[in-house]
């Protein structure tokens, strides 16, 4: 209970949720050893249901420890099974999470490295609309960079034609400019 309650991402409510869960379920275990099996079954499959409604883990835990206590096999199996689709959602949503992190930091940072690392982080993700709008996100600060990146050398090249006059350097740095796109850079 203490460590979890020192974890910045798990809610205070969700921390006493977990732990009088926790003290519920271990009295539950020796209770439904007098429990009918279709009691067990019931309490099983009214946690699978809550778990796939929330999507989360303290609901996913629940339905898994509720659904080990079934005897019947087939019984057992047709929840675990709901159980594993479950879990592929959550991990889904935390992998769609972590990449949207990586691109908002990229997006903050203009930084190269946070673009090269969101963008190994969103390429991840099975196709979807998610990881199309976040690759579509990162093209936008890639561009960004680039247009950084090219209004820097044209304005070296600026600053060289000025200080040189030479008719070489002039014809460079125009090419540079003239090669930005249109926007008060230019």
């Amino acid at each position: 209970y203490e460590s979890a309650l020192n974890n910045p991402a798990v809610s205070q409510h969700e921390t006493l949720l977990n732990y009088f869960d926790n003290i519920v379920r271990h009295y539950q275990k020796k209770l439904y050893l007098y429990y009918d099996a279709n009691k067990v079954y019931s309490d099983a499959l009214s946690a699978v249901e809550s778990a796939e409604r929330f999507l989360s883990e303290y609901y996913l835990n629940s339905a898994i420890e509720k659904t080990e206590l079934i005897r019947d096999n087939a019984q057992k199996s047709e929840l675990m099974n709901r159980i594993d689709v479950v879990r592929a959602k959550i991990e889904a949503t935390k992998a769609v999470q972590a990449a949207t992190n990586a691109v908002v930091q990229a997006e903050t940072s203009k930084s190269q490295t946070d673009v090269n690392t969101a963008r190994n982080i969103v390429n991840q993700l099975p196709s979807s609309t998610d990881k199309v709008n976040l690759s579509n996100r990162l093209d936008v600060v890639q561009s960004e960079i680039d247009n950084a990146a090219k209004v820097a050398v044209a304005t070296q090249a600026v600053v060289k034609a000025e200080g040189s006059k030479a008719q070489a350097d002039v014809d460079s740095a125009r090419t540079l400019v003239n090669a930005l796109s249109d926007g008060a850079d230019k």
